[in-house]
């Protein structure tokens, strides 16, 4: 191979010398100071221990997510489910993680079932939708995901979940089905 050029022999000075400068002039791109940042953090260990409300009452048996429930048959003209905006999203799931798989996996649902989510509401009148949705891994198994929510508080529109997949329980942010069906159904639809 012969002599080793002379670039490979000044790649570290080059290095140190382009981290100096994006350090001067780059803006930070994570400050784990910032308020946004000391929020989440609280807010994620304020629902650390947190218990769903709608698993308790499926678990003991108060609601049955096998009853029957009310289809909807037209989501965008019958169906007063409160508006999203990204920043409630980001918040509800605890980030973005979620939400960057919620487009892909909603397009995909659509695509294979006629454009359409099968989505129901509560026959007692109470602000409770139900879902149910494909596993992504699985097209034979199917999840149901519960969601309670208030369409009047437009600071916490969204009250509780619950999804019987087996991240469904967690209260730290939410499971993929949910974070889909939120995102769906509180923002894609009403950008057009």
């Amino acid at each position: 191979f012969g002599e080793t050029p002379s670039f490979f022999l000044s790649v570290g000075k080059s290095t140190r010398i382009a981290a100096a400068c994006l350090n001067k002039y780059r803006p930070v791109l994570h400050d784990a100071n910032s308020d946004l940042h000391k929020a989440t953090a609280q807010r994620m260990l304020d629902l650390l221990h947190r218990q769903s409300d709608l698993e308790k009452l499926i678990s003991d048996g108060e609601l049955s997510l096998r009853k029957k429930w009310i289809t909807l048959m037209d989501i965008n003209n019958n169906f007063d489910f409160p508006q999203l905006d990204l920043d409630i999203l980001r918040e509800y799931t605890c980030g973005t993680y979620q939400l960057e798989q919620s487009a892909a996996y909603a397009k995909a649902h659509l695509y294979e079932h006629d454009n359409e989510f099968e989505l129901q509401i509560s026959p007692d009148d109470d602000p409770l939708i139900r879902c149910r949705l494909h596993s992504r891994h699985s097209n034979a198994t199917r999840y149901f995901i519960c969601i309670d929510y208030d369409k009047h508080d437009m600071n916490d529109p969204i009250k509780d979940h619950y999804c019987q997949c087996k991240n469904g329980k967690r209260m730290l942010g939410c499971c993929g089905y949910v974070a889909t069906v939120l995102w769906y159904l509180g923002y894609a639809r009403h950008i057009g």
